[in-house]
């Protein structure tokens, strides 16, 4: 078959002028019957080729398809592979990694190496982000000089235009959540920020919703991500129709951080509402959540936000008992600061409450202080409900009691300055509205006793501590007196301290 096919590639007339000239050349004796000779050899040759033709018409092998011969390798002999085969295979084995330590053990061995390409620079860094969002990113590993090696290699890729618009918002949404955990990896934002506006307009609904989100996470430690917020917000009418629930909720939750920043971007609130209007039903606790606080947050810049909270308030009783403690106080509290201007936010409140004392033991001290807030505002206009959840007639029950002693638990290895200022002014406070004497009061005095740490109270969370020791008289004197003091050093009144 082989010698038919080698045949077959050779022109019909090129292998009858060979044939003739060879028998002309040669001295044969009979030559009457050369002519004869020749044309049965012709004849020959001819049906050989019309044989192999035939054969490999029905072999599906014609033309350029022709394979070439097979190399038999010696045994134990392996075949070099290609670049494009070594690619493959490294983005095989960072896909099957399944710890941060593994996947830094690979990179180091690939990442200044010429196989090493967009797609594995974005593999790297969603992997990254997403253990450090599971709390699967060790110290170790954060640490590791293979590092900064990626955020050089990555960076200097993304400059050279390397990345495609789905790599670029994959580095970039990863970078904002391994901000703050990972050293250094905010250098690749200035690369970012430079190619991303012209990557923009090919990008899916995800990636500029990952993108804006990322700049929402970023304007605090690298301010230049805001001057990319105008092209996004260009972009995103024209996809808000193919988002999904998830991406609508992360959008609209970006606006409300960024209304201040950014003031381009409260431009594509009313179509992120229309949007979510249509979506409501189909959305998870998270995105109810994510959509009634950033309403809360942009109610006075783009009232329009205000349209969805009937249709968002209607979702959350039976995704109640799904929420998450954070998700729970977000609610919450937006039917406390809301349902004066849209009262039907209060449907949600019946289904929230039984979840908060079955809750208590996971929240931080956030939730907690956000929860009594809430309760406490919403007690004058839902009484029946709310006054029962906060305290109990006897004083013996009641979230304000969980509350002060989940508190109180946590105090001792409390270091947050947002908790300590704001989170534990606020459940003292509850504690004084309802008249609660708790050992919480003790335990607050003792662990901001000095004049250093009552120094750098803010003036609220100073305010509201010297007014709470004052109606609850715990006779804790002397931590009294370091308030009073501060309260007089800033100039502030009676009346300015209630």
């Amino acid at each position: 078959f082989t010698l038919l096919a080698r045949l077959h590639a050779v022109s019909l007339p090129a292998m009858a002028s060979r044939f003739d000239g060879t028998m002309r050349q040669a001295k044969h004796p009979a030559r009457t019957s050369g002519h004869s000779s020749r044309s049965r050899c012709l004849a020959t040759i001819l049906m050989a080729s019309l044989a192999a033709s035939c054969a490999m018409t029905a072999f599906g092998l014609v033309g350029d398809q022709l394979a070439p011969a097979r190399v038999t390798r010696r045994p134990g002999s392996r075949r070099r592979l290609s670049g494009a085969d070594e690619a493959k295979k490294l983005t095989a084995r960072m896909k099957e990694v399944n710890s941060a330590a593994g996947l830094i053990d690979i990179l180091d061995g690939v990442v200044d190496g010429p196989i090493f390409n967009k797609f594995h620079a974005s593999a790297a860094y969603h992997s990254l982000a997403t253990w450090k969002r599971r709390r699967r990113l060790q110290l170790a590993d954060r640490e590791s000089t293979v590092l900064p090696r990626l955020h050089g290699r990555v960076r200097s890729m993304i400059s050279r235009k390397k990345l495609g618009p789905r790599e670029c918002a994959n580095v970039f949404w990863a970078t904002a959540h391994l901000s703050g955990a990972v050293p250094n990896v905010t250098r690749l934002v200035p690369a970012l920020v430079k190619v991303l506006p012209e990557q923009l307009e090919t990008m899916n609904p995800q990636e500029l919703s990952n993108s804006l989100w990322a700049v929402a996470q970023l304007q605090e430690v690298e301010p230049l991500v805001l001057q990319i917020v105008p092209a996004i917000v260009q972009q995103i009418p024209s996809r808000a129709n193919d988002m999904i629930p998830q991406h609508l909720s992360n959008c609209l939750w970006a606006a409300a951080q960024l209304q201040e920043g950014a003031p381009d971007v409260l431009k594509i609130v009313p179509v992120l509402v229309d949007q979510i209007l249509v979506n409501a039903k189909d959305m998870m606790p998270q995105h109810l959540s994510n959509c009634l606080w950033a309403a809360v947050q942009l109610r006075e810049a783009e009232p329009a936000v205000l349209k969805m909270v009937p249709a968002i308030s209607e979702e959350v009783p039976s995704r109640a008992e799904a929420m998450i403690p954070q998700a729970l106080s977000s609610v919450l509290l937006a039917a406390a600061q809301l349902h004066s201007v849209e009262p039907q936010v209060l449907r949600l409140v019946p289904a929230v409450l039984p979840q908060l004392p079955i809750m208590v033991e996971r929240m931080v001290p956030q939730v907690l202080s956000n929860c009594l807030s809430a309760l406490i505002f919403l007690q004058d206009s839902l009484p029946e409900l709310v006054k029962p959840v906060l305290l109990t007639e006897d004083g013996r029950r009641g979230f304000v009691l969980l509350a002060a002693n989940r508190l109180k638990e946590m105090l001792p290895s409390m270091t947050s300055t947002s908790d300590l200022h704001i989170a534990v002014p606020t459940v003292v406070w509850a504690c004084a509205r309802l008249g609660v004497q708790h050992d919480l009061l003790l335990a607050v005095a003792q662990h901001l006793g000095s004049k250093t740490k009552v120094s750098k109270l803010p003036d609220w969370g100073l305010c509201v501590l010297a007014w709470s020791f004052q109606v609850l008289e715990p006779e804790l004197m002397d931590f009294e007196e370091l308030l009073l003091t501060e309260i007089n050093k800033r100039g502030f009144t009676d009346e300015k301290v209630e």
